[in-house]
């Protein structure tokens, strides 16, 4: 079997080398119709170009904004004014100073001393003067009015308060311009309150500042007298004798 296989194989072979190859050494040219389908068949090149982009660098530099908060500015006046709170240690009146819109209004100064000292500041003070006091207003010509609600006094959780609260109203009003004395009412009428030495005033009397500076704990020192006796040294035989005086007569 692989004998008659190896005979087939030679004879192709054999034809094959006798059908290609020229006996004359030169090509010939084949007709286009008489190639093969296969070697007419169009082949498409595709033609890849392939372009090299360098890479680019950019450094973009960051701006950083700051902003600076400026606090504002106000244009309002403003002057120290002198309030009087009480001592928490005691019953006396201490001054501080307060800044409020200029000039200084009667009212604003009033609830000033309503809200009391402020606590940082005014350390070891408060305020005689019932958080839910009303004051009234009134024109004044060097005497001002302040016209209490009715609930004022009664108001207060310690009775010692009610001399404390006029004294700081009278003290701390009298020191603004224009108001020289005081006066209480309520409801309009004329009251009497209680005087720094403890004593109640005079129905509707108009009250001044000195009404009330026992109260300041600055009084004077009480003025100290001494008395110096100067006594006589003198022997009695050396002073003259009284030329008017009468002699006594021998008995």
């Amino acid at each position: 079997m692989h004998r008659r296989i190896s005979a087939i194989l030679l004879g192709l072979a054999v034809i094959a080398v006798a059908c290609g190859a020229p006996k004359s050494g030169n090509f010939s040219a084949i007709p286009l119709g008489n190639l093969p389908d296969g070697l007419t068949a169009t082949t498409s090149t595709t033609t890849t170009t392939t372009t090299s982009i360098p890479e680019t660098t950019s450094t973009v530099e960051s701006v950083v904004t700051t902003t600076t908060l400026v606090a504002p500015t106000t244009t309002n006046p403003t002057e120290a004014v002198t309030l009087y709170f009480v001592a928490d240690a005691g019953t006396q009146l201490v001054p501080t100073r307060r800044f409020l819109a200029s000039p200084a209004q009667p009212y604003p100064v009033l609830n000033a001393l309503k809200e009391g000292p402020v606590p940082v500041v005014d350390s070891g003070l408060r305020t005689a003067i019932p958080p839910d006091a009303v004051f009234q207003k009134r024109d004044y010509r060097g005497v001002f009015t302040v016209d209490l609600s009715p609930t004022f006094f009664t108001s207060m959780a310690n009775p010692a308060d009610e001399q404390l609260a006029v004294a700081q109203i009278v003290l701390t009003l009298t020191g603004l311009r224009g108001i020289s004395q005081v006066r209480f009412t309520i409801n309009d009428e004329p009251i009497n309150v209680l005087l720094g030495d403890g004593q109640p005033s005079a129905l509707g009397q108009v009250l001044v500042a000195d009404d009330y500076d026992v109260l300041l704990g600055n009084s004077p020192s009480p003025t100290t007298t001494t008395t110096t006796t100067i006594v006589d040294t003198v022997p009695p035989a050396t002073v003259p004798a009284d030329p008017t005086a009468s002699t006594p007569a021998a008995g």
